[in-house]
């Protein structure tokens, strides 16, 4: 297998004959060896501020460049990859089908992640009342629908997705509830009453898979039918509404969405939208067709992001024996103060939270002791680092005493605080 020691990294820059930008050589030919697991070098990018290894393999010229590959993502990702996602170049990193190094293509911006470089995934996407999505998928009756959502508030009567080309009852697809109970049209002549009422804020997964639909929640089956029509009057979908031929109705409450679906008769997956952000747009990543979607009508609001927005690393992160001066701003040596040294971007605003008033923080060119904070503060509150500042650097905790704030801080992108979650948490696992 492919394992963190599998491949080594060779960290040089410029050498002779070797390319520093996308290059990979693994293994026999070129290649990773999966029978032994053995391998040459891969070569790294040079990062920011002149480290090597922080963007550690490149695409081509795209936007996808700056995905990450690391050891724990290639485990899980490189023996897939070899063959449809490598294309051999020379020397010099252009295309040779007699190269003897191997770039990954621009398809694969990151082995192990659901949404590219730049995009942020969502544990869900907030679809307010009044919003929806109209979709460009027309399903059949032989085809599959999964979704996985949660009701908010609710109204006397929704749709929480559906599509028909026809004004009859029964045809296309729609599901929702009417009064107090969960209904489904299948593509038949008759609707589907369930006879389970619906309630607020609770999850569900609704599946519909070749005339049979189902609603599951919380590990239960709560119904199951079969339809028995097969009629051609599915249209556009619509996500938390309804499409009546061509009209939008229904649209009168609203949901949570973590993942929806959708697989043609052969099985093919058509459809796989990731909620997620981009550029401070939420919407959904569809992975199938790789474009972003957004809402139609209405608002979208942004779910908490799977992956922690913490930057404090207590376990792995560096502590440095010193602490900064609330007077001077400068880093001075500590006896039984510790600071935590949190690598960042210069002219970037940071909000920190979860300590006391007396906790001085400061933005640093450099973690020297002696070196002024170019800024600093004291207690929570945002920070903005300078053109020339590379680190925040603070009080994290001191032996002895009251002051220890390894589990309760929190560093983070941006002026607003959120609620503290552990360095690396990914909630959408």
């Amino acid at each position: 297998g492919i394992g963190e020691k599998s491949i080594e990294t060779t960290l040089v820059s410029n050498a002779t004959g070797v390319p520093t930008v996308g290059a990979v050589k693994t293994g026999l030919d070129g290649k990773q060896d999966t029978i032994t697991g053995t391998a040459g070098y891969v070569m790294t990018g040079t990062g920011y501020n002149g480290s090597v290894g922080e963007k550690p393999i490149y695409g081509t010229s795209s936007h996808y460049n700056s995905a990450l590959v690391t050891a724990e993502t290639v485990n899980s990702g490189v023996i897939n990859a070899v063959n449809s996602s490598l294309i051999r170049v020379n020397e010099n990193g252009a295309a040779d089908s007699n190269g003897t190094l191997w770039k990954i293509s621009d398809d694969l911006w990151a082995i192990n992640a659901k949404v590219p470089y730049g995009y942020t995934e969502l544990e869900y996407v907030n679809m307010n009342t009044g919003s929806y999505l109209l979709t460009n998928l027309v399903p059949t009756y032989d085809s599959k629908i999964e979704m996985d959502f949660a009701t908010t508030s609710l109204s006397s009567y929704s749709t929480v997705i559906g599509g028909r080309s026809v004004t009859t009852t029964g045809a296309g697809l729609n599901f929702g509830y009417v009064s107090n109970n969960w209904v489904v049209d299948g593509f038949s002549s008759a609707r589907y009453s369930s006879g389970v009422q619906q309630l607020a804020n609770t999850r569900y997964k609704f599946t519909f898979n070749n005339k049979v639909t189902t609603l599951e929640s919380g590990g239960s089956t709560l119904f199951t039918n079969t339809f028995t029509g097969a009629s051609a009057t599915g249209a556009a979908l619509v996500i938390n509404g309804f499409n009546n031929a061509g009209t939008v109705v229904n649209n009168t409450a609203g949901i949570y969405l973590y993942s929806f679906k959708v697989w043609n008769p052969t099985g093919q997956l058509v459809a796989n939208y990731v909620p997620a952000t981009y550029n401070n747009t939420v919407g959904f990543y569809d992975t199938v067709s790789k474009t972003f979607k957004t809402a139609t009508s209405g608002t979208f609001t942004a779910g908490p992001s799977c992956i922690s927005p913490n930057l404090f690393d207590k376990t792995n992160g560096e502590y440095i024996n010193a602490y900064v001066h609330a007077d001077t701003g400068k880093i001075t040596q500590g006896t039984t103060q510790y600071c935590f040294v949190v690598p960042v971007q210069p002219n970037t605003t940071y909000e920190l939270s979860g300590m006391s008033s007396t906790s001085t923080w400061g933005a640093f060119p450099n973690k020297t002791v002696g070196t002024t904070a170019t800024t600093k503060m004291a207690g929570n509150g945002s920070i903005t680092t300078g053109p020339n500042d590379r680190y925040l650097i603070g009080m994290a905790y001191s032996t002895g005493s009251q002051y220890d704030y390894r589990d309760t801080l929190q560093i983070e992108l941006g002026s607003t605080a959120t609620t503290y979650r552990p360095y690396g948490e990914n909630i959408c696992d």
